[in-house]
């Protein structure tokens, strides 16, 4: 390992080094703990027989402790070519590591079941879920850092979804791992951030001919999340069934709203208007 960049001075060193500095308009805040990047790495619990896809490399940092890993193949996506320099001075050598100058969200992943680890862009975080998870080939696990009040919208108990936690859900277990104190970044964010953990699941919890239909009715209530679905859903209508008797017959009380309503009962009003 070539510099142990989750210390500031080292990384303010190196980014000089390479005129290189954090880009404010595509969201990067270097991580500055090495007790985060070890659990991020022990949550991901590498094999030899593991691919790991790191978005957002950075500087390098995690991508470091990646290569450490007996993992077979470690590829990179960075789409800032300011920093990558700096990437390629730290990985250099790395026999294993493969890089993509690219967009995240235009990257195909090749090999199924690869873990996904990263510190990805706030704004980008449902974008990448929705892009990754949905995937022919998605990954087996995700270790992601992301912002705190993302994380606990994921990671939330029946009775309070929201449609990323539904996306989420439909496609993985989710599970809070710690949280990360705003002042451990480089430059600090205005919010505190959180680590995830998805241990994704081989197939989505509700079939493939249900998931459009599933995401027209969840998008349709949660577009007026605090309205009652008699005001969302229950003024829709389709070609042979009403919103009011797609309510009905799906035995959802007209009077609650979306967020109360668990992934079965969002499947189950799905199947309802798939079968009218």
């Amino acid at each position: 390992m070539k510099r142990e960049l989750y210390r500031e001075d080292l990384l303010l060193e190196v980014l000089e080094k390479f005129r290189a500095s954090p880009n404010k308009k595509l969201g990067q805040n270097f991580l500055l703990s090495e007790d985060v990047l070890d659990e991020m790495i022990e949550a991901a619990e590498i094999t030899a027989d593991d691919t790991i896809l790191e978005i957002g490399p950075g500087p390098g940092a995690l991508t470091q402790k990646l290569i450490a890993t007996p993992a077979k193949k470690i590829e990179a996506i960075e789409f800032d070519e300011r920093i990558l320099p700096v990437l390629h001075w730290v990985t250099e050598g790395a026999e294993n590591f493969e890089w993509h100058h690219m967009n995240a969200l235009e990257f195909q992943p090749k090999d199924p079941n690869y873990i996904l680890v990263a510190n990805i862009p706030y704004y980008l975080t449902s974008p990448i879920l929705r892009h990754y998870l949905g995937h022919e080939n998605k990954p087996k696990k995700a270790i992601l850092l992301v912002q705190k009040e993302v994380a606990e919208k994921i990671c939330v108990t029946a009775g309070q979804f929201s449609i990323l936690s539904l996306e989420v859900a439909l496609y993985a277990k989710a599970r809070l791992l710690r949280h990360v104190e705003r002042e451990l970044f480089y430059p600090a964010p205005k919010v505190h951030s959180a680590v995830i953990v998805l241990d994704v699941y081989d197939t989505p919890k509700i079939s493939s001919e249900l998931i459009p239909i599933f995401w027209q009715l969840t998008k349709l209530a949660f577009s007026q999340k605090r309205k009652k679905l008699s005001n969302t859903i229950g003024k829709a209508a389709w070609k042979n069934i009403s919103g009011t008797d797609l309510l009905e017959k799906s035995g959802v009380s007209p009077t609650i709203r979306p967020q109360e309503l668990s992934l079965e009962e969002w499947e189950n009003m799905a199947k309802i208007l798939l079968a009218s």
